[in-house]
């Protein structure tokens, strides 16, 4: 709008000189061209941007209200406003470019207040729930430099939101240069988010830095972040160092350890770790029991279920919790009927819950068994599936619901 209302303001003052009268419809037929690319070129694409600073559920409200309402109701306006015009001898097409030049004040007015407002806008939706499961478009610039602006913020949750819409796009766009620029944040906690995308994304040129980090870093949760990355990365050349680590106090630096041996370390890594898990499983201490089954969810492997069997039915609440969490994550089949059991605990019913949702349809056929006859589970076990069931909102599910 501001280029068009620089054009429309050299037209007012053409139309005041009669010597102009010949430019005057020039300059008219120029500021039409320029209206038409820029609407088609830039405001159209700005606007599409802006929805996408709105929550998920008002963007097709709010779409659908500028574009099916707003436009015709607009169009209509200008007819009457026109046709009024007509109607007063007096009225010159030079009044009518006067009207339109205050209109276009209004317009840029307009824009520059939905500039100011659309980056605040959008760093809220993307550091809420709004954000829900749709995706953000980072092909529009303007979109991509909101989300990377967030890498600067000072807490943790939105560089974490950010990296995550980064990661989760279906742009091609590579982490590697974000990650690195996170490393020397102020923040430990960001460091750490930092370090956890080196190791996903498999960025092979730090990888000494992050064994020089793994072992100098002060803050626990960083090194343990920094330590898995370089598992990542080395492979096999780094079991001896992870090995090292696995006899740390600390318990985030032994989870990290026994993470990267069990999934960088190949044959000889799970060899090396198996010592510490089997020590770990019999432990008296169930600080040590919870670790395990912590590791085991950090590893997302289906072969490394059966020490989650007996963890679930552990005498201690945490190891119970960590079990029933664990197994949401590791997501073997075999599992669910241990899950659907422990829904009958209350103390860990929320985590077994949660991981039952994991599992997905799966889980359906014991559910309808279970169904079909209620007296082979408690009230609040069938309840709690049945809600589950609800959530999951597949074809399958409904189906077994309408049953």
């Amino acid at each position: 709008p501001g280029a068009v209302l620089v054009l429309i303001s050299i037209v007012v003052v053409a139309g005041t000189i009669p010597a102009m009268a010949a430019s005057f419809f020039w300059l008219i037929v120029i500021t039409r061209i320029f209206d038409i690319v820029l609407t088609d070129g830039t405001t159209r694409t700005s606007l599409n941007a802006v929805y996408q600073s709105l929550p998920p559920a008002e963007r097709v409200t709010a779409q659908t209200g500028v574009e099916g309402i707003g436009v015709p109701v607009a169009i209509g306006l200008t007819g009457a406003v026109l046709w009024i015009a007509t109607s007063f001898e007096w009225i010159t097409v030079v009044h009518v470019v006067i009207v339109t030049a205050i209109v276009t004040v209004g317009w840029t007015v307009a824009g520059a207040l939905v500039f100011r407002g659309y980056g605040s806008a959008l760093r809220k939706t993307l550091g809420s729930s709004a954000l829900g499961a749709t995706e953000v478009n980072l092909g529009d610039l303007s979109t991509r430099r909101v989300v990377e602006g967030l890498l600067d913020s000072p807490r943790a949750g939105d560089v974490h939101t950010a990296l995550s819409v980064l990661a989760e796009s279906d742009e091609e766009i590579p982490l590697a240069p974000y990650a690195e620029r996170l490393l020397d944040h102020s923040e430990p906690s960001i460091r750490a988010e930092a370090w956890s995308v080196v190791e996903s994304e498999r960025i092979a040129t730090l990888k000494h830095r992050a064994k020089d980090t793994a072992s100098e870093a002060s803050d626990p949760t960083v090194r343990a972040r920094a330590l898995r990355a370089y598992c990542a990365l080395g492979e096999t050349e780094a079991i001896d160092t992870a090995e090292s680590f696995a006899h740390s106090t600390e318990s985030p630096i032994r989870r990290a350890a026994l993470v990267g041996l069990l999934r960088y370390g190949g044959i000889p890594g799970i060899v090396r770790a198996a010592r510490h898990l089997d020590e770990m499983e019999a432990s008296p201490d169930p600080a040590e029991r919870k670790l395990l089954a912590e590791v085991i969810g950090d590893v997302r492997n289906k072969q490394f279920y059966i020490p989650l069997r007996s963890l679930l039915s552990d005498r201690d609440i945490e190891v119970r919790k960590a079990a029933a969490l664990a197994t949401g994550s590791v997501r073997n089949p075999v599992l669910i009927t241990e899950l659907v059991s422990a829904l009958g605990d209350s103390d860990i019913r929320s985590e077994a819950a949660g991981s039952l949702r994991e599992y997905g349809d799966a889980i359906l056929p014991v559910v309808e068994r279970l169904l079909a006859d209620p007296a082979e589970a408690p009230r609040a076990t069938l309840l709690t599936l049945v809600r589950i069931c609800g959530e999951l909102g597949s074809d399958r599910a409904l189906t077994l619901m309408r049953q």
